[in-house]
């Protein structure tokens, strides 16, 4: 098998070719052509290609030119050409056996040999030399563009000259001087591993469609898997956020509950730590105070209401140098309390009031006290301190 290829074309009908050292044979079918097939006929097509092009693009070039849906071979990058066929014209091969482009054959076998497809004329020469046994001719005229101009093929000649001849009497006349250029079978046996055959399929990008979609397939499968377990993770960070957002709600209700009871059972612990500092309030007391008076004083959560009583009785009974009573003191003392100047910086003087008993002038002060953190956690607790009515 080594140092053998096959070969198809079509002379009057299609013939099969197997090419060796020795020459050639002509074969029934293409049943032993495993390693591969070459074919030359007229449903091998080939486009030249300035720069490189999409199958896209060479799939419209072909249905333009020759009106047939192919399968495309794009080495438009590599050889500066498309080689197309249409598999519903055969040929006929075993499974698994590729089916390679004769014209592609040529293109390398030039770019092999350092020349370009361009005003020249290439042949393949299979067999016995002329008039000694049996030979396959192959001829291919390019013209100045690299487009291939005639291709003719003969099986046993009966004279190389006459065939070159021949062949050269349907170019033009610019092709009459040219010499041709033969390739044998060592030559195309170099060759062969460059070769890339006719897709078996449709393909797309230069892959087969089939696989494509089967990538698409296990790309789905894998982002499919990968979306569950991200949903499952999620799921489960949820859940796990949930648990936390319960304990800790769960632990600051149980710490409020615990303040509270630690609060309210402890109101010296609550003084200190409230508002209403008792200090603050001792020194507000002193400052308010006035003779024959009293202080009184509710602190609440945010405020401390001062009230200093001041008594009719206590003011009668005090009595000037020259022993006439003054019946005036404590209002006298209420209007210098009143004043801005008597009062400390903090302090707000709210309306005066009379003592349920009617007996007593309340004079009501207030100092806003802004609320310890620990208090507004653990709800708004009042307490009174000193004697006196809860409402001054």
């Amino acid at each position: 098998m080594d140092g053998m290829f096959h070969i198809t074309l079509m002379i009057g009908r299609r013939l099969y070719w197997e090419v060796d050292a020795n020459g050639l044979l002509e074969i029934p079918d293409a049943s032993s052509a495993r390693a591969g097939l070459i074919s030359f006929d007229s449903h091998d097509h080939r486009v030249r290609c300035a720069r490189a092009q999409s199958e896209r693009q060479g799939r419209q070039r072909f249905m333009r030119d020759w009106g047939e849906s192919v399968r495309i071979v794009n080495l438009s990058r590599e050889l500066g050409a498309q080689y197309g066929r249409d598999p519903a014209h055969g040929p006929s091969r075993p499974a698994h056996c590729p089916l390679f482009s004769g014209l592609q054959l040529m293109d390398c076998l030039a770019r092999q040999s350092g020349r370009d497809t361009v005003d020249c004329i290439l042949g393949l020469h299979f067999g016995a030399s002329e008039a000694h046994g049996r030979s396959l001719l192959m001829l291919f005229a390019y013209d100045a563009q690299g487009e291939l101009l005639l291709f003719q093929e003969a099986a046993n000649p009966p004279s190389l000259h006459y065939f070159r001849e021949d062949f050269l009497r349907g170019l033009p006349p610019q092709f009459q001087q040219l010499e041709v250029i033969w390739y044998g079978h060592q030559a195309v046996l170099a060759a062969l591993p460059a070769l890339r055959p006719y897709p078996d399929e449709e393909t797309f990008a230069g892959r087969p469609v089939r696989e494509w979609w089967s990538r698409a397939a296990r790309l789905s499968t894998a982002l499919g898997a990968m979306a569950s377990l991200l949903a499952c993770a999620l799921a489960w960070q949820a859940w796990r956020a949930d648990v936390e957002r319960g304990a800790e709600s769960a632990m600051a209700a149980q710490l409020r509950a615990s303040l509270q009871d630690q609060l309210r059972s402890h109101p010296l612990a609550l003084a200190r730590l409230g508002s209403a500092q008792p200090s603050v309030a001792f020194v507000d007391a002193e400052a308010l105070w006035q003779p024959d008076s009293q202080i009184r004083l509710v602190a609440r959560p945010g405020r401390i209401e001062y009230a200093v009583v001041l008594s009719r009785a206590n003011g009668s009974a005090v009595r000037t140098t020259s022993g006439v009573r003054n019946e005036t003191t404590s209002l006298d003392s209420a209007l210098h309390l009143r004043s801005a100047r008597s009062v400390p910086p903090g302090l707000a003087p709210l309306e005066p009031a009379i003592s349920g008993d009617l007996h007593a002038l309340l004079l009501r002060f207030q100092r806003q006290t802004p609320l310890s953190p620990l208090l507004a956690m653990a709800g708004a607790q009042s307490w009174r301190s000193g004697p006196g009515p809860s409402q001054p």
